[in-house]
């Protein structure tokens, strides 16, 4: 592999220009493009579209299923053997399992809710990747994280997959797949026994209209993905906003602004800043954090004193669903657990409407809440991404999505948070069968409440907003610029890949840094305008040993592809001495002592070097011995160039540094270090 730094002076017009080749490329190859990340997104919308299909059958088969239920939700006895008219009645539409079975019903609520989770989670992803796809093709692509269903509602847009009339579709198609699955499965108890005491003997009924309703709203969900993402050009399916970053300026879609690589979102063009010893936080930068949070802290209060009139309505007898037993504070409902009747059904099949229409309103504010709450998480996300690309371990250039989930935790807090809370609702607020062969009609629905549960719900939701909240305020530290995965402060604050490949070479195209076949050479380019000493960190994946503390960046940083690792440059200032050096330390000498007489502990295939600049802005070697870089398998000649103007020509020269009559006072240098390793050699840290 062959490294060159360019240090070029800046231009008078800082924009890209892009040819048409460029523009009409296939980059789906390209490594930000992220190909994997499009095949699992593919594969996991497959995946929920066959089992909403099964979801679908299923439904179907059980509305057409007719037969006695008498010998699953009554205990053995004379009532299960009586004749009675009600008791002998065929019942369709549903199905009734696991007589007097020690899993509870609330288990099988768990699963099925955990599946929606999953599913939608899927189908949400490929919608997300549509719509940034979207808004980058507009040239409104603001942010990496977007709220996918409140973006894009303009009514101009109202026939766009993306746009307000589908949106609102996938939202209560969304609430409607949560509220259909707390109810799909819902148990049944029997009212009395022989002896008239309450037994019990509780079974499992299985509705076939939430089923069906179910399946068809998460097909529904998929369908709506599938029709957009087949209608764009996918910008890339990675979700680091690295990767975006680079996407939208291989298509020219964004340029950098000069004199802003210290500022963040929050920073005017005012004048230069200072850096920062702490960033500002998501909760400062984007607007709509503020009312997610709050809207949270809302729904977690709404839920504890919804908690209080059931309460009070079951200590005044109202509509108690049993006669008074020992209090129960278990989290699963048993017979001893505080409850309401609010509404009784004699027949399923005239109550759906109702029962739906109560349940949608009553979970929208969680499932909305817990949608808009990914706004928070994943804009912490691309900011974490973002300051990991200046750690020694980089970041990951097209990761595995399921990956990155378990390996961020705010992600997975979300991701479980989800399918918790819409269960602590279900425990909170179902409906339960009752079977009594001397009614009229053998089974009843009653939509019941319970207060502890309802508080259940409360905690759990308060505890999730209290996380979401400090995530939310947190500061980060450093004078790395914060940019929650705002696209034009990421190219601001960076120098990432050449724009255009292919594109003429130009004072424009040539002042940012590129890429080009990582498994041949990788081609950094960054300004250098100040005539003093700088330090270059290059952080890479890899273990070595801990960097030294690093002065704060007060210039030019610059993002590289480098074996599909992104990592940040800082051009450093502020050296103290005006001293120039290589050190080398040679991977058969981990222990081995640099001339200062510090210990370095390094791994046998790992190389340090020192690269600082003479006060002219050039670098040389002179501190290092020819035969000490052969020996770390680089090449005997270091090439050190130097343009003052146009018309200068170039210097090259081994470990002698260059003439410092070549250099004017106060002014701009450009300067190229070019590092040949053999093919064996793992260049991993230079500064």
């Amino acid at each position: 592999m062959t490294t060159s730094l360019s240090l070029r002076q800046p231009s008078g017009n800082s924009s890209s220009k892009c040819s048409n080749a460029s523009m009409a490329k296939d980059e789906s190859r390209d490594p930000y493009h992220s190909k994997m990340q499009g095949i699992l997104a593919i594969t996991g919308l497959g995946a929920a579209i066959v089992s909403s299909a099964a979801c679908i059958g299923i439904g179907m088969w059980i509305l057409g299923h007719s037969g006695l239920v008498t010998d699953v939700v009554l205990p053995p006895g004379e009532w299960r053997d009586s004749r009675l008219g009600s008791a002998v009645t065929p019942y369709t539409s549903l199905i009734v399992i696991l007589p007097n079975a020690r899993m509870p019903t609330q288990v099988l609520n768990l699963f099925l809710i955990l599946w929606v989770a999953i599913a939608t989670e899927c189908i949400g992803f490929v919608h997300n990747v549509a719509l940034k796809s979207t808004l980058a093709s507009e040239g409104r692509l603001a942010f990496n994280t977007n709220s996918r269903l409140f973006s894009r509602i303009k009514l101009e847009h109202w026939r766009h997959p993306n746009g307000p009339l589908f949106n609102t579709a996938m939202g209560l198609l969304l609430i409607l797949s949560y509220a259909s699955s707390t109810v799909a499965f819902s148990v049944v108890q029997s009212e009395v026994q022989n002896d008239e005491s309450l037994p019990p003997w509780r079974s499992t009924c299985i509705f076939g209209v939430p089923l069906t309703i179910l399946g068809i709203s998460v097909l529904l969900q998929a369908s709506i993905s599938t029709w957009a993402i087949l209608r764009v050009n996918v910008l890339t399916w990675s979700s680091s906003p690295l990767d975006t970053s680079i996407a939208m300026l291989r298509r020219c879609l964004v340029t950098g602004r000069p004199g802003r690589r210290l500022h963040t979102l929050l920073d005017d063009d005012s004048g230069a800043v200072t850096s920062r010893g702490y960033q500002p936080s998501v909760w400062q930068c984007r607007a709509s954090v503020k009312k997610i949070a709050i809207s949270l802290w809302l729904t977690a209060f709404a839920c504890v004193i919804w908690g209080g009139p059931v309460y009070a309505a079951y200590e005044s007898g109202i509509a108690a669903e049993s006669p008074r037993l020992p209090t129960s504070l278990d989290l699963i409902p048993t017979a001893g657990t505080w409850a309401i009747v609010l509404f009784f059904f004699d027949s399923a099949s005239a109550s759906w409407f109702k029962i739906f229409a109560l349940l949608i309103a009553m979970q929208a504010p969680l499932t909305f809440g817990l949608h808009s709450a990914e706004l928070v998480v994943n804009s912490a996300r691309d900011e974490s991404q973002w300051r990991k690309a200046a750690t020694p371990s980089g970041a990951s250039v097209s990761s595995n999505p399921v990956a990155a989930l378990l390996g961020s935790w705010p992600s997975l807090t979300l991701f479980l948070a989800k399918p918790l809370l819409h269960w602590l609702f279900a425990l909170s607020m179902n409906l339960t069968v009752l079977a009594n062969p001397l009614m009229a009609t053998f089974l009843s629905i009653t939509v019941t409440m319970r207060p502890i549960q309802i508080w259940y719900l409360a905690a759990g939701l308060i505890a999730f907003t209290t996380v979401l909240s400090a995530l939310a305020i947190h500061r980060s530290r450093g004078a790395q610029p914060a940019a929650f995965g705002q696209i034009q402060t990421l190219v601001d604050a960076i120098d990432m890949g050449r724009a255009v490949e292919g594109a003429p070479e130009s004072d424009e195209t040539s002042e940012r840094a590129g890429t080009r076949d990582p498994s041949h050479e990788a081609v950094l380019t960054f300004k250098y305008s100040t005539p003093n000493l700088a330090q270059i960190w290059v952080a890479s994946s890899g273990k070595f040993a801990k960097p030294p503390p690093l002065p704060r960046p007060s210039t030019r940083s610059a993002i590289i592809l480098y074996k599909e690792k992104l990592l940040l440059m800082l051009l450093l200032p502020n050296i103290p001495e005006p001293a120039s050096r290589l050190r080398c330390i040679t991977p058969t000498s981990p222990h081995k002592s640099d001339r200062t007489g510090s210990k370095t502990n390094m791994a046998g295939d790992f190389y340090v070097c020192h690269f600082i600049f003479c006060e002219c802005g050039l670098e040389y070697c002179s501190a290092c011995p020819r035969d000490h870089r052969e020996g770390n398998n680089f090449s005997n000649e270091v090439a050190i160039a130097e343009r003052l103007d146009d018309e200068s020509p170039d210097y090259v020269s081994g470990s002698d540094p260059p003439p410092a009559a070549r250099c004017t006072a106060g002014g701009e240098n450009e300067a190229a270090i070019q590092m040949r390793a053999t093919p064996g050699c793992r260049l991993h840290k230079m500064f």
